[in-house]
C-alpha cells in the first residue's frame, strides 16, 4: 500500500525539452535503439528517483536487451552518475565502493527537473527543495519568475543532457582530425567539446579500426574531398559515413590480398643467380 501511495504521488508527465533533445551531441550520436532505451531509463528514474547501476538489473526492469543497455551506459557514462558519490557509470564496482547490484544511478539533469516539478517551480530553476508534486499540467511557455512549473529557463535548454563545455579537456582525437583537415582557425570551445565526444564514441566502438579508418579517409580521394568540402559539421559527416567507410576499407583490403602478383617470366637461372637451379635431362 505504501508503494502504491508513492506511485500515486509521481507526476504523470516528464518534461521532454525538445530543443535540448534535438541539439544534444550525445542523443544525436545514439542509434534509435539506444534512444529508446535512454527514454526508458529516464522514465524509470522519474518514477523511482533512480535506476539500478547494474546493467543486467536495469535491462530486466525496463525490458531492454542487456548487451545494448551495457554499451549505452559505457559510451554515455556521464549521463548516469552514482547516487552515492556522483561518479560517472563504469562497468566495474564504483570508485566509492558501492557494490554493483544494490547501487543506484541517476541522470543529474532529470533529477533537478523533477525537483522543480515537485516544488511547482519553473523548469530550470533547479532548486533542490522537493515537496509533494502538485500535478499541474506544464506547457511550453516562457520561464516565469514566480514559478508555477510552466516555464522553461534557457539555461536548462542549453544543457539538459550534456554538461557545460566552456573549457573542454584537450583531445588528441580532435587535434589529429584538425591537423589532417589542415584547419587554421581554431575550433570554438563548444564545437571542440562536441568533436571530442563524437570521436571518442567512434574510437570506443571501433578501437581496433579507428586509426586505420581515419588514415583511409584521407588517403582515399573521394572521402578526403568529401570531409574537407562538406558544409556539414565535419565530425557528424564522419559519423554518418563511418560504417560505409569501414565497409569500403575492408573491401579494398580484401581485393588487394587477392590480386595476383606480377608474373616473372624470366628463366629460373635469372630469378636465382646465386645458383641452386636444377636442370632437367637433355632431350638431345
Amino acid at each position: 500500500m505504501a508503494k502504491q501511495d508513492k506511485l500515486n504521488r509521481v507526476p504523470p508527465f516528464i518534461p521532454l525539452l525538445w530543443q535540448a533533445w534535438r541539439s544534444s551531441p550525445s542523443v544525436r550520436s545514439m542509434t534509435m535503439a539506444q534512444r529508446g532505451i535512454f527514454i526508458e531509463i529516464l522514465i524509470e528514474q522519474w518514477i523511482y528517483g533512480s535506476f539500478p547501476r547494474s546493467a543486467w538489473e536495469l535491462s530486466r526492469r525496463i525490458g531492454s536487451d542487456f548487451k545494448t543497455t551495457g554499451r549505452l551506459l559505457e559510451k554515455y557514462s556521464e549521463l548516469a552518475v552514482c547516487c552515492q558519490c556522483g561518479a560517472s557509470w563504469t562497468p566495474v564496482t564504483c570508485q566509492c565502493g558501492a557494490s554493483n547490484l544494490p547501487a543506484t544511478c541517476h541522470n543529474p539533469r532529470l533529477r533537478n527537473i523533477r525537483f522543480d516539478v515537485d516544488s511547482d517551480l519553473a523548469i530550470g530553476t533547479t532548486e533542490l527543495n522537493p515537496t509533494q508534486p502538485k500535478l499541474s499540467e506544464p506547457h511550453l511557455a516562457s520561464a516565469s519568475p514566480t514559478g508555477g512549473g510552466g516555464g522553461v529557463s534557457s539555461s536548462v535548454v542549453e544543457g539538459y543532457f550534456d554538461q557545460a563545455k566552456t573549457n573542454p579537456a584537450p583531445s588528441l582525437l580532435v587535434d589529429e582530425l584538425v591537423k589532417r583537415l589542415g584547419m587554421v582557425k581554431p575550433l570554438d570551445p563548444a564545437t571542440y567539446g562536441e568533436w571530442a565526444r563524437r570521436l571518442g564514441n567512434l574510437r570506443d566502438g571501433w578501437t581496433d579500426k579507428y586509426d586505420r579508418a581515419l588514415s583511409y579517409v584521407f588517403d582515399n580521394p573521394m572521402y578526403s574531398r568529401g570531409i574537407k568540402t562538406t558544409k556539414e559539421d565535419k565530425s557528424l559527416w564522419l559519423m554518418n559515413k563511418w560504417e560505409s567507410i569501414l565497409a569500403k576499407m575492408d573491401a579494398d583490403a580484401e581485393f588487394a590480398s587477392r590480386k595476383p602478383k606480377d608474373q616473372d617470366n624470366r628463366p629460373e637461372y635469372l630469378k636465382n643467380p646465386a645458383g641452386g637451379v636444377k636442370f632437367g635431362k637433355s632431350v638431345v
